[in-house]
């Protein structure tokens, strides 16, 4: 039998991301937008689509070109449009002229290619996406952002919704740190460092996403002193009125509980609303705020590595019931299951190490279960031989490499 424990799935994990061959390049744009009956922000914003509008142009003619002279074919313009992805941006320059603004705008666009040598690609995902913490609460004082914790999941939720990879669930009022500053681990009773993933297993999801916001705080607080002050340095062309945003962002292996990938994700922008404003966290008056685009463009980002990271990893899924020969389990048409799939059948044992942390242990049992029956959420089918020989039993797993 083929075993492997907790250390060599996170192995697995960490290799499959070399499963999709990417093109990351770099692109430079000039985009443009008329500043008549718009504020300057979204005149900005329409500016920047513009300019990101011709670097994908520009990023899909270069593959063309490659594929001609390589004397490969390619997927379409239309089709690897739709797979182009934004890894980080800038804005190098603005320049008024007119009713005009321009801006120089450089982009690393990349195009990452299906799963290679594997069926996983093909399954959606599941992601349970819990509330944020905030590091330091005082910050989300001005403007009456209080609501970050919960605006963040579901405007990262929303974002997610639209990733075809990915089967999202939405949890904004779980929070899994406390105390935060050692996110995204928690002491036992043990005294052992373990990630606190207990909603994973109750939610029946594959991956557990969730954060920290570590800093939402002014670059210069003595600009909003006092609103005569800011008024006179605005009048000089002097106020430094940018604000900081930085969200450390976590997933868990809902299996394990392990900790698969963390990123940091950074941005700042104008923030020009009255100390005296109650905009709050995700409404409409904060999305049109520069501050607010900022974080927007931030929350694409965020989806767009998250499905880059998740995409070609194994699909899994629990085990709910064993009935004679035929296994039913916790997953079904709502991540692209269907009669005839055929998926392998593992069982799971925990294990303690020298220190006793306890991990997980998986057991390849070489059956393979074929799909008969599939509803949204659930699904069964058979194996050939009897389960109760291998001593299959809930809680353990089917999985598609």
């Amino acid at each position: 039998m083929r075993r492997f424990a907790l250390s060599q799935y996170v192995l697995a994990f960490l290799l499959t991301l070399q499963s999709a061959v990417s093109f990351a390049q770099w692109f430079e744009s000039t985009g443009e937008a008329s500043l008549s009956d718009v504020s300057y922000v979204e005149a900005r914003e329409a500016a920047r689509q513009d300019a990101l509008a011709k670097a994908m142009r520009a990023f899909i003619e270069r593959k063309e070109q490659n594929s001609l002279v390589n004397g490969r074919v390619e997927a379409s313009s239309d089709s690897l449009a739709s797979k182009i992805r934004v890894l980080e941006e800038r804005i190098k320059h603005e320049h008024v002229a007119g009713d005009y603004l321009s801006i120089q705008y450089a982009v690393d666009l990349d195009a990452s290619s299906e799963c290679l040598n594997s069926d996983a690609g093909r399954f959606k995902k599941s992601v349970a996406v819990l509330g944020f913490n905030l590091q330091v609460p005082d910050q989300a004082s001005i403007g009456r952002l209080n609501g970050v914790e919960q605006g963040l999941s579901s405007a990262l939720s929303s974002a997610l919704s639209q990733v075809d990879s990915l089967s999202v669930l939405q949890q904004a009022d779980v929070g899994a740190y406390r105390p935060m500053i050692n996110a995204p681990t928690q002491v036992t009773e043990h005294r052992l460092l373990s990630h606190a993933m207990q909603e994973a297993k109750k939610l029946n999801v594959q991956f557990v996403v969730s954060g920290v916001v570590r800093d939402m705080g002014l670059v210069n607080p003595k600009a909003y002193e006092t609103s005569v002050w800011r008024k006179s340095i605005k009048f000089f062309a002097q106020a430094d009125e940018r604000r900081r945003f930085s969200v450390d962002l976590f997933v868990h292996d809902g299996l394990t509980g392990e900790l698969v990938w963390r990123e940091n994700f950074a941005t700042q922008g104008d923030w020009s609303p009255d100390l005296s404003d109650e905009i709050g966290f995700a409404t409409q008056a904060f999305w049109k705020t520069s501050y607010g685009l900022h974080i927007s463009n931030l929350l694409e980002s965020m989806s767009f590595a998250l499905d880059e990271q998740l995409r070609c990893q194994p699909f899994m899924t629990r085990i709910a019931r064993v009935d004679g020969k035929t296994i039913h389990f916790s997953s079904g048409a709502s991540v692209g299951l269907r009669p005839g799939d055929k998926l392998s059948v593992y069982r799971s044992f925990n294990f303690y190490d020298a220190l006793q942390q306890k991990g997980l242990e998986l057991t390849n049992t070489k059956a393979v279960l074929t799909v008969s029956q599939v509803h949204p959420n659930f699904a069964s089918g058979k194996i050939g031989l009897d389960p109760g020989r291998l001593n299959i039993q809930q809680d353990d797993v089917l999985i598609v490499w």
